[in-house]
């Protein structure tokens, strides 16, 4: 299961690197202006997702220490079961649990509003980005200096170039 998983991930990945490489030079044959445009949201989206990346794995990290906690009560009253009904402390060790059980919660709600963000953020980002390479392309347009054919070759050009970033 690891083994194919990785192999997927990997031709992905091998996938993605291609496909962004042929855009390019596609895209830098047919015009070097719009080229560059299309070279600017890479920093960009870069710097969002490494933004997002950060704060996620920060909330993950927290859930999973959540969960330990929460195990950790859940694994003592089971296992010592006897001492604790002995003792009738059964409900201080409910009591105990539901408050870890709250604070697992809040952990996976937090660490999943960022996760969650991400593809979100990334279509707005290439959303964006067709609005600066369309403006760019009809100001190069109204110079002369492209068609409105390639304007539109471009922005599909575009569309493919930001999907291949929203999977790596």
């Amino acid at each position: 299961a690891i083994n194919q998983a990785v192999s997927q991930n990997l031709t992905s990945l091998v996938a993605s690197i291609l496909s962004l490489v042929g855009i390019v030079i596609a895209m830098f044959l047919l015009n070097h202006w719009l080229a560059l445009a299309t070279l600017l949201i890479i920093p960009v989206m870069a710097f969002f997702t490494n933004f997002i990346a950060t704060y996620t794995r920060k909330t993950f990290r927290e859930l999973q220490k959540q969960l330990g906690r929460m195990n950790s009560v859940m694994e003592e009253a089971i296992s010592g079961q006897k001492v604790v009904k002995a003792f009738r402390r059964n409900e201080s060790v409910i009591e105990i649990f539901r408050e870890r059980n709250q604070a697992v919660y809040q952990s996976a709600v937090s660490a999943n509003v960022y996760a969650m963000m991400l593809m979100p953020l990334s279509n707005v980002l290439g959303n964006f980005f067709v609005i600066v390479l369309a403006s760019l392309g009809g100001y190069l347009a109204l110079q002369g200096l492209v068609s409105v054919g390639m304007i539109a070759t471009f922005v599909t050009y575009g569309k493919n170039f930001v999907n291949p970033l929203q999977q790596l």
